[in-house]
């Protein structure tokens, strides 16, 4: 899955609140400090949870998601 993929889908899982062009550069930016995502090995799966975690937090901390 690309990082603006995941980012993509997560925005869509907090209620498709509408993100600015910038924060999503920011959060695929964010997504992609740690690499490709992957989840096919069980250790993937964990980090790919944890990625996924971390980016809903920071989504719907925004202040689009916020005020929306």
């Amino acid at each position: 899955m690309s990082t603006e993929a995941l980012v993509d889908r997560c925005v869509e899982l907090t209620g498709f609140v509408p993100v600015s062009h910038g924060r999503r550069d920011e959060l695929i930016a964010h997504v992609a400090i740690g690499g490709d995502v992957r989840c096919g090995t069980p250790e993937e799966l964990d980090t790919f949870n944890l990625r996924v975690t971390r980016l809903l937090q920071l989504i719907v901390s925004s202040r689009e998601y916020q005020f929306a």
